[in-house]
C-alpha cells in the first residue's frame, strides 16, 4: 500500500516557491513537471538539526488544496493567493 506523504507528517509548513527570472522559471517547471507527471514528491537535503525532514509536494494553482495542509490560519499565505498562477 502505497503512503500518503502528507499523511505522514505532524507540523506543516508551506512554502510557495516564486522563481525570479526566466531561468528560474524554466527550472522550476521543468522541476515541478517532472515530480508531477510521476505523482512524486521531492526529498531536500537538510543540515539543520532543528527541521527532521524536508519535502517538495507538487500542487498545482487549479487542484483542490490538501485537507491536510488546511485551515491556513496565523501567519502565513492567504488562501486567495494559492490560486494566483504563475505561469
Amino acid at each position: 500500500m502505497r503512503m500518503n506523504i502528507l499523511d505522514y507528517f505532524q507540523d506543516i509548513c508551506v512554502v510557495r516557491f516564486i522563481p525570479g527570472t526566466n531561468e528560474e522559471k524554466a527550472a522550476y517547471i521543468s522541476l515541478y513537471s517532472y515530480l508531477n507527471s510521476r505523482s512524486r514528491c521531492g526529498v531536500v537535503e537538510n543540515k539543520n538539526k532543528r527541521i527532521k525532514d524536508f519535502y517538495i509536494v507538487p500542487l498545482a494553482s487549479h487542484s483542490k488544496i490538501p485537507s491536510v495542509l488546511q485551515p491556513f490560519d496565523g501567519p502565513g499565505i492567504p488562501i486567495i493567493s494559492l490560486r494566483v498562477n504563475y505561469f
